[in-house]
């Protein structure tokens, strides 16, 4: 039969190694559409378990930052109404408002929001 020792194919000149790019590119395109298919899932269930939910608590004050286009100040509302804050504090830039269409000092965004 055959004079020598067994050993792997892989080291035997005989069987020399067939390397096929187009299949490894294949293999790792599969492999990589499972993982942005089953990734959000996984990565979902996985923190579901980190989440951990408070009951809303009352307060001494809300309070408002400036910026932004009222949706603070309709938050801060809400939650007076709720009546878990007795009061609201609004800050807001010292600078006036609408300067140019006034000519003259017009009102804070803190003065706006608090009216």
């Amino acid at each position: 039969m055959n004079d020598r020792p067994e050993r792997a194919r892989w080291f035997d000149p005989a069987y020399p190694c067939t390397f096929r790019p187009a299949r490894l590119f294949l293999v790792l395109l599969a492999a990589g559409v499972l993982v942005l298919l089953f990734l959000p899932g996984i990565l979902t269930a996985y923190a579901g378990w980190l989440i951990e939910v408070d009951p809303p608590r009352e307060a001494d004050v809300a309070v408002v930052l400036g910026g932004g286009v009222g949706e603070r100040l309709g938050a801060a509302v809400e939650i007076w109404r709720e009546g878990r804050v007795p009061a609201i504090l609004v800050t807001g830039p010292d600078e006036p408002l609408l300067p140019v269409y006034t000519g003259e000092d017009s009102l804070t965004q803190g003065e706006v929001k608090r009216r």
